[in-house]
C-alpha cells in the first residue's frame, strides 16, 4: 500500500494548522452546480438503427468477453478497449433521457462496472507513492479538461462517469461496488493540498499558462461535484461512505483550515454533504 494511501486513501490524514487562521470570507465560487435538464427527444445518435449505437454495442460485447476466460485478455488491453469505447459512448447518448439510455444499451451495468473501476484505478495508480501535494497534482493532471486539447483520456472517462451517473440506481449501485464514490471523496480531500495555479508551472508571476490552470480546475470542481452530489443522492454510495469513514473526510474537508486558493474544494464538500443528508442516509447504517 502506497504512502498516500496509507495515509489518505484510509482517511487518516493529519493536518497541521499552528499559525493559520481559517479566512472570513471566501471568494472562489464553489456552489452546487445545477442538474442538467434531459431533453425527452431522443438524439439521432442513439436511434436503434445508428452506426455509432451499433458499435457501441460491438465494443461493448467484446470487453465482456475480454473478460471471460479461455479468451481473456490482459488487464492492460482491456482498459485500452475501454478507452476507444469512452468517446463513442459519450456521442451517442449525451442528452439522451436516462430511460432511453437504459434500453438502447442492454450492457449499460456491466460497462458502468468497467468503467468505474477503470477510474478508481487510474486514481490510484497517479496517488501511488507520493506526496499529498505530489498526488493531487498528478490526479487533476490526468481528469482535467486541457484547453486545446481533445484527446485528453482522463476527462472523457470523467465524462462518461457524469452521465452514466444520470441513470439511476443500478448504474450507481454499480459505482459504489466498484468504490467509486468513495475514491471521488478522497480526492476532493487531496484537492486541499493543491499548489497555487502559478506554481504548477515553476513560475510565481501571473501568466496566461496560470490563467488557463486555474480555468481547468474550476471546470474540473463542477463537474466532480455534479458527480459526487448525484451519486450521493441514492442510499448505497452514503453507506459506502460510512463504512469506509470517508463521512469523516467530508465533514473533516467541510470545516478544516485550507489556503484561500483552494476554499471552493472546501465549500464542494460541504455541498456533497448536504446532498448525503438529504437524500442519501438510511436506517441502515448510524452515522
Amino acid at each position: 500500500m502506497s504512502f498516500v494511501f496509507r495515509r489518505i486513501m484510509s482517511g487518516g490524514r493529519q493536518r497541521s494548522e499552528e499559525g493559520q487562521q481559517a479566512p472570513a470570507n471566501g471568494s472562489a465560487a464553489g456552489a452546487t452546480p445545477p442538474a442538467q435538464p434531459h431533453s425527452e427527444q431522443a438524439s439521432p445518435e442513439s436511434s436503434p438503427s445508428c452506426p455509432g449505437l451499433r458499435e457501441l454495442r460491438r465494443l461493448a460485447a467484446e470487453l465482456c468477453q475480454a473478460g471471460r476466460p479461455p479468451t481473456a485478455s490482459s488487464p492492460r488491453d482491456q482498459e485500452e478497449k475501454l478507452y476507444k469505447a469512452l468517446p463513442l459512448f459519450n456521442k451517442v447518448f449525451e442528452g439522451v433521457p436516462p430511460h432511453q439510455v437504459c434500453e438502447r444499451f442492454p450492457s449499460l451495468l456491466q460497462f458502468t462496472s468497467q468503467v468505474s473501476r477503470l477510474a478508481v484505478s487510474e486514481i490510484r495508480r497517479r496517488a501511488a507513492n507520493k506526496s499529498t501535494e505530489a498526488a493531487s497534482r498528478a490526479i487533476v493532471e490526468f481528469l482535467e479538461d486541457t484547453i486545446g486539447e481533445d484527446d485528453n483520456p482522463g476527462w472523457r472517462l470523467l465524462t462518461t462517469i457524469n452521465l452514466l451517473s444520470g441513470t439511476g440506481q443500478k448504474t450507481v449501485d454499480c459505482m459504489t461496488t466498484m468504490s467509486l464514490p468513495s475514491t471521488l471523496v478522497k480526492c476532493l480531500y487531496l484537492f486541499f493540498d493543491l499548489p497555487p495555479a502559478s506554481r504548477w508551472e515553476g513560475d510565481p508571476r501571473p501568466d496566461p499558462v496560470a490563467l488557463e490552470k486555474r480555468v481547468n480546475l474550476q471546470t474540473l470542481l463542477c463537474r466532480c461535484l455534479t458527480i459526487l452530489v448525484r451519486l450521493c443522492r441514492y442510499p448505497s454510495p452514503a453507506e459506502e461512505l460510512v463504512q469506509k469513514d470517508d463521512l469523516a473526510l467530508l465533514f473533516g474537508a467541510a470545516t478544516s483550515w485550507c489556503p484561500p486558493h483552494n476554499l471552493a474544494w472546501r465549500r464542494s464538500a460541504g455541498d456533497v454533504l448536504r446532498a448525503v443528508s438529504r437524500h442519501g442516509l438510511t436506517n441502515n447504517k448510524p452515522v
